[in-house]
């Protein structure tokens, strides 16, 4: 079972780092990692993901704006979420996302999309 996301941002500047994050435990939220963004004005995209049979999807936080989601069907269903936020330069906390149940199979995606 997979999600595929893929999301275009025009005139960014090339993408060089990602984060990423594994849930340490049973959970219903899940944060994304924190990092370094280098230019004012940048996207942090945030991607949430987990195979829990429970899961009917992902509450994303305020300050992120929804791009994408998706929720799989069957045992074992994996539930995705992406979204981003603009930021200035300087260190970025990660955001929290909600899942609909706990589980322990969550992965939190951190991507800054540097502008031009």
């Amino acid at each position: 079972k997979v999600s595929t996301t893929l999301l275009a941002y025009s005139g960014a500047a090339p993408v060089t780092t990602a984060a990423s994050a594994v849930s340490p435990s049973s959970s219903a939220t899940m944060t994304t990692p924190a990092l370094s963004v280098g230019t004012s004005g940048s996207q942090v995209v945030s991607y949430w993901v987990d195979k829990t049979s429970g899961n009917t999807g992902w509450t994303l936080p305020a300050s992120v704006t929804t791009r994408q989601s998706s929720v799989g069907s069957g045992s074992g269903r994996v539930s995705a979420a992406a979204g981003d936020t603009a930021v200035l330069a300087g260190s970025w906390p990660g955001a929290t996302a909600t899942s609909t149940t706990a589980g322990s199979k969550a992965i939190g995606w951190s991507i800054p999309v540097p502008a031009p």
